[in-house]
C-alpha cells in the first residue's frame, strides 16, 4: 500500500540548504528537506544561481529517501537530475573585426550622393536597395578606386573588368547560400544590372566620371548550361501507372497511345498515329514500328528525322495496359487505315491533366515548359518543334534509362528518335 505523507505526519520543521552544483560553479541546488515520524525523508530542490535566484524555466524535483541510510544517495541522485536545469546555451563570442576603411575618390564621393539621394531608383523595394547599395560600396566602388582611378581613364571595361566580375564570381560560388553554378551566376548578373544603374547614375552626378562598357557589365544573358528537367517525382510516377491501369477502360483511346509514349519513349505525334493492328505482341513484351506520325486526324509517313523510323519495344506492363484498352475500344480505325487513332492536341492536353492529377505541380511544368524552350526537338530541316507533355515523358524515360539501366547516350539518341549530330 502506497505511503501518504502529510504535514500532520512531520516529524520536524523543514530544513533548507544549498548543494553545489559539479562542473557549474554559477549554480547551486537550493534543497528543502522534509523528515517524516516513520523515518522517511523527502528531497525537493530547485536550482538557483550563486545570488540565491531561481533559474528562469526550471522547475522542482524530489527525491525519497525511506530510511536515514537512504539520505546521501537521494541527495546525490537529486543534485544530479536538478543539474540538468543548468542552461546548455553559450553566449557566442564576440570576434575583433577590421573596421571598414572609409573609401575615398572621386567614385566614392559620387556614389555618396546617389546613396543619399532617395529619390532614385524608386522601382527597388527598400530591401533591394539597401542590399544593392551595400554590395556596390563593398565590392564595386572599391574596384573602381583601384582599378581606373587614373585621369587617363577614358573608359571602365576590357580585362580589368572581366577579371573583377570573375573574382567576384568565384566568391559567391563559395559562399554555402549559393547551391549551384546556376545560382551563384544569377546572383552575380543581378549585382552586375544593379551596379550599372547605380554607376549610369553617379555619372549624372559627376560626368568627369569615364563611361562604362555597359554590354560588359552586364548583357543581360546568364552564360551558363541551364539545368534541364529531369524526371517525374517517383510517388506521382507511380500514381500515373495505376491512373492508366484504370483509364483503360473509360478512355482506351487517349490511354493507348499515352502508355505508348511512357514505354516507348515516342514523341506525341508518333504516338497519336499507332493503330491497336500495328502493335506486335510477343509474350512477355511487344514491338510496335514508329512508321508513321499524326498529322491533321491523318497518319503521314514522314517523320521527323530519318532516325524516327525504329521499332520501339513495350514491357510487360504496357503490354497489360495495351491489351486493356484495344479490348475497350469501341471503333477503332481498321488496319492500314489513314486515319490516326487520336489527336496530337489533344493528347498532349490529355496527358498534362493526367500529370496534374498525379501531384506534378505547377512549379515542374513550369520548369519543363522552360527547359522545353531551351532544348527543343528539331526535324531534318531544322524546324523546332515544342510540346511540353512529350518532353516530360520522353525525359522522364530517358532519365530512367541512362540512371538505372545503364543505357549510354550512343544508344540512347537512335531509340528516342534522334537526329544524329
Amino acid at each position: 500500500m502506497k505511503r501518504t505523507y502529510t504535514k500532520a505526519s512531520r516529524a520536524e520543521q523543514p530544513e533548507k540548504f544549498d548543494r553545489p552544483i559539479p562542473g557549474h560553479p554559477d549554480y547551486i541546488a537550493h534543497i528543502v528537506k522534509t523528515t517524516y515520524k516513520d523515518g522517511a525523508c523527502l528531497l525537493r530542490g530547485i536550482l538557483h544561481n550563486t545570488n540565491g535566484q531561481a533559474v528562469p524555466g526550471a522547475g522542482y524535483r524530489e527525491a525519497l529517501a525511506r530510511r536515514p541510510a537512504d539520505v546521501n544517495s537521494a541527495l546525490l541522485n537529486l543534485v544530479s537530475r536538478i543539474a540538468r536545469d543548468v542552461p546548455t546555451r553559450v553566449k557566442p563570442i564576440k570576434r575583433a573585426q577590421n573596421p571598414r576603411q572609409p573609401l575615398d575618390g572621386k567614385y566614392a564621393d559620387a556614389f555618396a550622393v546617389v546613396k543619399a539621394d532617395s529619390s532614385l531608383f524608386t522601382t527597388w523595394g527598400t530591401a533591394t536597395r539597401k542590399s544593392a547599395m551595400m554590395w556596390a560600396e563593398r565590392h564595386f566602388i572599391p574596384f573602381l578606386e583601384a582599378d581606373f582611378s587614373s585621369p587617363n581613364t577614358a573608359v571602365i571595361g576590357g580585362p580589368n573588368l572581366a577579371a573583377w566580375k570573375s573574382r567576384e564570381l568565384s566568391k559567391i560560388s563559395k559562399n554555402g547560400r549559393c547551391r549551384s553554378a546556376l545560382t551563384a551566376n544569377k546572383t552575380m548578373a543581378r549585382h552586375c544590372r544593379e551596379c550599372l544603374e547605380i554607376y549610369l547614375q553617379m555619372r549624372t552626378v559627376d560626368p568627369s566620371l569615364p563611361s562604362i562598357m555597359e554590354s560588359e557589365m552586364y548583357d543581360g544573358v546568364i552564360k551558363i548550361e541551364v539545368e534541364q528537367f529531369k524526371a517525374i517525382p517517383e510517388p506521382c510516377r507511380q500514381r500515373m501507372y495505376r491512373a492508366l491501369e484504370e483509364k483503360a477502360i473509360l478512355e482506351p483511346e487517349m490511354t493507348f497511345a499515352t502508355t505508348i509514349m511512357v514505354c516507348g519513349n515516342v514523341r506525341t505525334s508518333e504516338a497519336a498515329a499507332v493503330l491497336p493492328s500495328d502493335v506486335s505482341y510477343l509474350g512477355e513484351y511487344a514491338a510496335i514500328p514508329i512508321i508513321y506520325q499524326e498529322s491533321n486526324g491523318v497518319r503521314s509517313a514522314i517523320l521527323k528525322t530519318k532516325n524516327a523510323y525504329r521499332v520501339v519495344p513495350i514491357p510487360l506492363w504496357g503490354v497489360t495496359v495495351l491489351r486493356d484498352c484495344a479490348a475497350h475500344m469501341t471503333n477503332p480505325p481498321p488496319a492500314n487505315s489513314d486515319k490516326a487513332l487520336v489527336t496530337s492536341m489533344e493528347l498532349s492536353s490529355w496527358i498534362l491533366e493526367l500529370l496534374k492529377e498525379c501531384g506534378v505541380d505547377q512549379e515542374l511544368l513550369q520548369a519543363a515548359e522552360k527547359a522545353s524552350a531551351l532544348f527543343p526537338d528539331k526535324t531534318n530541316d531544322q524546324l523546332i518543334s515544342r510540346d511540353v507533355a512529350a518532353y516530360i515523358l520522353r525525359r522522364d524515360g530517358a532519365s530512367r534509362m541512362q540512371d538505372y539501366m545503364g543505357i549510354g547516350q550512343d544508344l540512347l539518341d537512335p531509340g528516342l528518335g534522334h537526329k544524329r549530330m
